[in-house]
């Protein structure tokens, strides 16, 4: 097209940012590929045949396409759009999540927030999830992670009737005596909570990332 134009190799190649011989190897190969010629060139002039201007008159439209769908996109650079999905548990959606979206969104009115909250840890590249919130212990080492809220912290607490059914543990060891009810992840894993003395030295709380 860049040699139709101009009827000029080198000023074609100038347009392309190639040499003028590269060019010209280029349109010998097509040449041949097609095993048609496409340019009459002499050493003053070179001009399209009428096969080179069939071909030019039907690629023109779908390269004019092209720009403009490269163009609509150049629009877009710069600034948040589409739909934006997220993973969380119900919990951090709730506590965490929804205030920084819905502020987000307000913010961005060309995005769209789509959160599933659900327990289950899903493979987010796989299911086309964008981002998701987990606490620190259970992130996969190939993410990147940053923290969305202070760190938060959990307390074991009981009913006065349970107190008198079994003894008040004095450490977080003596709560593995306890008959519990466990919950496990759709993905089949159980939840490990963290346990530790109240005002004890202990790794600090997990942020939610």
């Amino acid at each position: 097209m860049a040699v139709a134009r101009h009827r000029n190799f080198s000023r074609a190649a100038a347009e392309l940012g190639v040499l003028p011989s590269a060019l010209s190897h280029v349109m010998r190969a097509l040449e041949e590929r097609l095993a048609i010629r496409l340019l009459n060139r002499t050493t003053r002039s070179v001009a399209l045949t009428e096969a080179g201007q069939r071909l030019l008159d039907r690629i023109q439209p779908a390269f004019r396409d092209i720009s403009e769908a490269l163009e609509d996109l150049s629009q877009l650079s710069g600034r948040p759009y589409g739909t934006f999905r997220i993973n969380s548990g119900l919990p951090s959606a709730q506590i965490v999540l929804l205030p920084l979206v819905s502020r987000f969104i307000e913010e961005n009115p060309e995005v769209k927030a789509e959160i599933g909250a659900l327990d289950a840890l899903v493979d987010m590249v796989a299911d086309g999830i964008d981002a998701g919130v987990r606490f620190g212990e259970i992130l996969a080492k190939d993410m990147i992670a940053i923290p969305i809220s202070p760190p938060l912290r959990s307390a074991v607490v009981a009913s006065p009737d349970f107190c008198k059914q079994y003894p008040i543990p004095g450490h977080p060891e003596e709560l593995k005596k306890i008959t519990c009810i466990c919950q496990r992840f759709p993905s089949g894993q159980l939840f490990r909570a963290g346990r530790r003395r109240a005002g004890a030295a202990a790794r600090r709380p997990a942020d939610p990332q």
